[in-house]
């Protein structure tokens, strides 16, 4: 699986998002990032070691990890998933107590379905711009302010 979005980031953007489908499609060995990582489970399950800690997604869930928190994910054999990623430098988050509140979470988070349609429709509108082309600026990061649930 080539992480599209990460090389995207590499090249220099801010934010960058995609959706991966698979099956089988696991990883082997834990990885880091210089930025965050929004990572919206669609559907499926997955489990992921986010450093010695594991956790079991399931549809509608996310997991927001911080830069440099080692993290891999991995799926039961032939069991299909779909997710939506969105990786963002902090710079990108324009409110100060959401970057602190962000610093140090780590984990699964599960939101009523309100809650849950806005995350998405949020990661869904990045993700539509960023396959129309359009430069990652005021109009994306004014979306980037949506409201964080209470951690789990």
């Amino acid at each position: 699986m080539i992480d599209q979005a990460g090389i995207l980031m590499a090249q220099g953007l801010g934010i960058a998002s995609e959706r991966i489908q698979g099956v089988n499609d696991n990883m082997s060995q834990s990885h880091y990032h210089e930025y965050y990582e929004i990572y919206y489970l669609e559907a499926g399950e997955r489990f992921h070691m986010v450093e010695d800690q594991l956790y079991k997604m399931e549809a509608g869930e996310f997991m927001i990890f911080p830069p440099y928190v080692m993290h891999h994910s991995y799926g039961e054999e032939n069991i299909p998933f779909k997710r939506l990623l969105l990786y963002f430098k902090p710079e990108e988050i324009l409110w100060p107590s959401v970057r602190d509140a962000l610093k140090e979470e780590s984990g699964i988070y599960r939101t009523d379905i309100k809650k849950r349609q806005e995350i998405h429709r949020v990661m869904e509108d990045i993700l539509k711009d960023q396959k129309d082309r359009l430069k990652h600026s005021p109009v994306l990061r004014s979306n980037f302010c949506f409201p964080l649930p209470p951690s789990r």
